[in-house]
């Protein structure tokens, strides 16, 4: 549907899909989030991935640092075509955690086992 969509409306088409999509996330993620730690919010966020298909864990690296791996992409076959998907995924992240710096470390694609997307707490405050 992707390639009807890109080949119909243009490359632009697919990128606007999934930028909605990940406005829609970003909203729902943020209002469920809100109020917390940065600590707590990545492992609730975790959960949401989690509940999203993901099947996503998290780590404490240290008083500042976190690791979110997701083992299981839904959207892995159509990332393989459409890169706007794994460009929609990291800029969530960055967005529900934009108090944080955001950097994806291992990536699925590249032969992976996982994504893996690094959050540390910007400008050394604790998480």
């Amino acid at each position: 549907m992707l390639a009807y969509l890109a080949a119909r409306d243009g490359g632009d088409a697919v990128l606007d899909l999934f930028e909605q999509r990940a406005q829609v996330r970003m909203r729902k993620a943020r209002a469920e989030l809100a109020g917390h730690t940065l600590a707590e919010r990545v492992a609730q966020f975790a959960g949401i991935l989690s509940r999203e298909g993901y099947l996503a864990e998290w780590q404490q690296v240290d008083a500042n640092t976190f690791v979110i791996y997701e083992y299981n992409c839904p959207l892995c076959e159509v990332a393989a075509d459409f890169q706007a998907a794994c460009m929609s995924e990291l800029r969530l992240l960055q967005a529900v955690f934009s108090d944080a710096e955001v950097t994806r470390d291992t990536h699925k694609l590249t032969g992976c086992p996982s994504c893996a997307y690094r959050i540390r707490a910007s400008g050394g405050t604790p998480a």
